[in-house]
């Protein structure tokens, strides 16, 4: 009897990622004491959309705190990493040269839309196009008192999908499950 296909219409996508090489990202020396932090800024921008750096920000407050955290916000960015490479790996159509803003990692209550339960795990979204940089109208920047664009996921095109990260020692892992439809 020849092999059969795999009865279930779903892929699955794996990453590992370092937290020192994060960290060190991070932390690079920019020689000017008013750039400090702009690698934290900078990797911010290439790795996550506007909706996931709000909730970063909401998570970790402003660029001092997480400065002041530095090892804390070094191992969420590289679940985060891990988790958007996962689920690039379990979509064909994200090749290498798709860029990680085709994929959002937030905590399922954020993209629900509803209220944080205890436990907040995260889920993945793959859009079809990715978002603006910024809504309309909305700062760019992380200030207190600013405005902010509330994200709506019926705005958007996309596969929901679900992610699990880990974080042991100096790895952070994580695993997607895709529908390949």
């Amino acid at each position: 009897m020849p092999p059969r296909a795999f009865p279930f219409p779903l892929r699955v996508g794996t990453d590992l990622c370092h937290i020192p090489r994060i960290r060190a990202i991070l932390q690079k020396k920019t020689g000017k004491a008013e750039n400090k932090t702009k690698p934290l800024s900078r990797f911010l921008s290439k790795l996550l959309t506007w909706p996931e750096r709000q909730y970063f920000w909401d998570r970790f407050k402003d660029h001092e705190s997480a400065y002041k955290n530095i090892d804390n916000v070094s191992q969420y960015l590289a679940g985060r990493w891990a988790a958007k490479e996962a689920c690039r790996k379990a979509c064909p159509h994200l090749n290498s040269s798709s860029g990680l803003h085709n994929i959002m990692i937030l905590p399922i209550h954020v993209l629900e839309g509803t209220a944080p339960e205890a436990s907040v795990r995260p889920q993945g979204l793959v859009l079809r196009e990715p978002i603006p940089p910024y809504p309309v109208g909305s700062s760019s920047s992380q200030q207190a008192g600013t405005e902010r664009a509330r994200f709506d996921i019926n705005t958007v095109q996309g596969q929901l999908c679900e992610v699990s990260i880990s974080h042991d020692w100096n790895l952070a892992t994580a695993v997607a499950i895709v529908p390949s439809y």
